[in-house]
């Protein structure tokens, strides 16, 4: 099923490539949007981080409002998720329901950015596709949540000036995952100048190969929630896409129209995210996690340079090759996940089919044992 999306989304991006104004755009769009939907909306154990998240919602008290214990830092997962979390168990709500919904609501918000910026819908998806799809909205949902309402709403606040707003809606996406507190990096974005980001791209590779290999490296585990920092964990394959795409977004707003503000606007976001990426190379899971969301501009930006660009050849050969990265990145992202199964025999698996009795046994003896935990604490998960 994976692996029929990825070949539907990239025959649709190809598709509008070559008949831009065609109709049937907008009818293999919706398609698509509503198969994506259904995908992540009925899957079941897919993703790694899915049973993490399934023992996190058993673990939650049945009727016990704010505060408890599981609001402490001995739960793992921030306030705000908790308490959504929590919220659906008051009522009784299944964790594969409340996964239904949630997941709903980011690909209403992404589908809404989508909607709202890009001239090409179905590029956008196929963008959407290998990251943010299939690492997040699949599997790293807090995340997930936090990146859609940055494309939607943050950017629009920080674009317009509005900054007492944006840190409101950063402060609130940082009690769903506490990544979204980098979107404050983005504060002076508006004086930030475009050639800065580039001249600054040799000095900021430099500078994370040092920190990379000196006791700079060791210090900074140190700082409570750095110590993966201390681990060097270089992805080849991540920081080659990333250059790469940087490359072509590059190429394209230099030889293109770079008096759209807008464009302008949404250049600086994702370059600040490639130097951020840059700058910790050497610790792949915490550069990737931070720059997620400014990342994840690329869905609209790309396909609002390619409506820019004037020069035809460029433009098919440019967009071809967006496809072709966006091809080998879900397939890397597919062959992480398998344990048991290769980048093309990942399965899919929703909830109208046989449960994994092992795996549902132990959330149930996770919940018995949570159960014993309130008890010795003197609480109640029905109070």
């Amino acid at each position: 099923m994976y692996q029929f999306m990825l070949i539907w989304l990239a025959i649709a991006a190809l598709i509008q490539l070559f008949k831009p104004e065609a109709k049937i755009n907008k009818i293999l769009f919706w398609i698509s949007v509503a198969i994506l939907t259904y995908m992540q909306a009925f899957r079941y154990g897919q993703g790694r981080d899915y049973w993490g998240y399934r023992i996190i919602y058993t673990s939650a008290p049945y009727k016990r409002g704010f505060p408890s214990y599981w609001y402490t830092c001995y739960v793992h997962g921030e306030v705000g998720f908790k308490f959504l979390i929590n919220v659906f168990t008051n009522f009784g709500i299944p964790a594969v329901v409340f996964y239904g919904i949630f997941g709903t609501v980011i690909m209403g918000f992404v589908v809404a950015a989508i909607k709202k910026y890009s001239p090409y819908e179905n590029l956008s998806l196929l963008l959407f596709y290998p990251t943010f799809y299939l690492s997040y909205v699949v599997s790293g949902i807090r995340q997930a949540m936090v990146t859609a309402v940055f494309l939607l709403f943050a950017l629009k606040l920080l674009r317009e000036g509005k900054y007492i707003k944006y840190i409101l809606v950063t402060l609130i996406c940082a009690s769903i995952h506490a990544v979204a507190l980098f979107f404050l990096v983005l504060l002076p974005i508006k004086w930030i100048r475009e050639k800065w980001i580039l001249y600054c791209v040799p000095v900021v590779c430099l500078a994370g190969g040092i920190v990379a290999f000196t006791p700079i490296h060791d210090w900074l585990g140190t700082f409570p929630g750095l110590l993966r920092l201390t681990v060097v964990e270089i992805s080849v394959g991540g920081l080659a896409e990333r250059t790469l795409m940087f490359g072509i977004i590059t190429f394209l707003y230099w030889y293109g129209n770079r008096k759209n503000d807008k464009i302008a606007f949404l250049y600086k976001v994702y370059g600040v995210s490639y130097l951020v990426a840059m700058a910790g190379m050497t610790t792949a899971y915490g550069s990737q996690r931070m720059t997620m969301p400014l990342k994840a501009v690329e869905i609209i930006l790309i396909p609002l340079l390619l409506a820019e660009c004037g020069m035809k050849l460029y433009k098919r050969i440019l967009w071809t090759g967006v496809v072709g990265i966006s091809l080998i990145m879900s397939l890397k992202n597919l062959q992480f996940y398998g344990e048991d199964y290769n980048a093309f025999t990942y399965p899919y698996v929703s909830i109208w089919d046989d449960f994994d009795e092992s795996r549902e046994n132990a959330m149930i003896e996770n919940q018995q044992s949570w159960d014993e935990l309130y008890e010795e604490k003197g609480m109640s998960r029905n109070e």
